[in-house]
């Protein structure tokens, strides 16, 4: 599966910069001009990372941010604000809506780079994690419908025989009539 990353930029030229060097780490790039256009993606292209900028008109990255992390479906994606906002108020503001790193423009691109890679494997890892639990909550789910099943039966004959009826030893009755 190809590690897909959504770019959020009303700056066409910075859109242009970061496609170039994303995709010539062989990564899927979509691109949104601004933040309204980034929600309405997210859903169909269903990115590994978002590279979001701060500051757009008619939704800025904050208000991306709040909207990303209260929806249950897409509140692991990795988000990466990408802006010319370099206080250390903006950076706090920033990182408290929910953004997962943030990177001062003009960036260094060995460093976005780098710092692409390792919210992919937070991705790849949180994946992962969901995984288990699915898997998990499947096996529970089956275990207590055993039991369920185990304890009807046992309602009618003796737990020694119900165990023995339902154990997983087919030879039992294959010398009785």
């Amino acid at each position: 599966m190809p590690n897909k990353i959504l770019i959020v930029d009303d700056e066409p030229f910075n859109l242009d910069l970061l496609e170039q060097e994303l995709e010539d780490q062989e990564y899927v790039i979509e691109r949104a001009n601004d933040g309204a256009e980034a929600l309405a993606k997210v859903p169909s292209f269903e990115p590994d990372v978002i590279l979001l900028d701060y500051m757009m008109p008619r939704m800025n990255g904050l208000e991306v941010l709040k909207y990303l992390k209260a929806d249950a479906k897409h509140k692991s994606i990795p988000v990466i604000l990408l802006t010319a906002k370099a206080t250390q108020e903006d950076k706090v503001r920033g990182l408290d809506a929910g953004a997962d790193d943030y990177v001062i423009k003009p960036f260094d691109s060995f460093e976005l780079l780098a710092r692409v890679r390792a919210m992919m494997r937070i991705k790849q890892m949180h994946d992962t994690l969901d995984e288990w639990n699915r898997s998990l909550t499947e096996k529970v789910k089956q275990q207590v419908e055993e039991l369920e099943r185990v304890n009807r039966l046992k309602r009618y004959l003796s737990p020694q025989i119900a165990e023995t009826i339902l154990g997983e030893n087919e030879n039992l009755f294959k010398s009785h009539r």
